[in-house]
Order: C-alpha cells, then structure tokens, then sequence
C-alpha cells in the first residue's frame, strides 16, 4: 500500500476525528490512532487511540498490538508486555506481535 501524502492524512485524521466524536468505532479510533503514531510525535495520543478502540473492542488484535507497541516506544515496557500478551492469549500465531514481544524481550530497551 502507498503512503498517503501528508495533505491526504490531514484530511483522514479530521474525518476520523469527526467520526469518533459521533459514535464508539473500534476501527476509526484505531485508524486516527495509526495515523497519529505515523507522525512520531504524537506517541502518547496515538497510545489514547489505541486505548479507546480496545475498551470498544477487547479482542480487537491489531488495536492491542499497535497499542503495544506505541507503549513500547514510550519506554512503559511492562505494559507492552501486558498488551503483547493478551495478543498472543487470543492468536498464539500473531508472527507480528511475536517479533514485536522478542524485541520487547531482548532489544536495547528490554525489559530485565
């Protein structure tokens, strides 16, 4: 998939900010979330993002993975190992998130 231009996420993220203000969709949180971690410095909204589309939708694996992930890169490791775990709980065949766990586990910001 091509990247969309920096103009194009504009627009995506005022619509998707449109939208979840009007109803509780699992898919449009996690959507602006990944938009908004696509900047970098928004880490910590795009984490928020993640957060709401998980409590819409608990089982929703690539929401609980992404969030995981940003939670990594914010350097809060236990709860990215808590986050990549429940992954793994509900699809123990998750390559992605098993590569993002062995980072977790083993890369220079790992958990001791």
């Amino acid at each position: 998939m091509a990247n969309p231009s920096i103009a194009q996420q504009g627009d995506a993220e005022t619509v998707l900010r449109r939208a979840v203000a009007l109803t509780p969709d699992a898919q449009a949180w996690e959507t602006l979330g990944t938009i908004l971690a696509g900047r970098g410095g928004a880490l910590a909204e795009s984490r928020d993002c993640y957060a709401v589309a998980v409590r819409i939708e608990p089982a929703f694996l690539r929401a609980l993975n992404n969030l995981a992930v940003i939670l990594h890169r914010l350097g809060q490791l236990r709860a990215a190992e808590n986050h990549y775990t429940e992954v793994l709980r509900l699809a123990s065949d998750n390559l992605d998130t098993w590569l993002n766990f062995a980072v977790l586990r083993g890369g220079p910001r790992a958990l001791p």
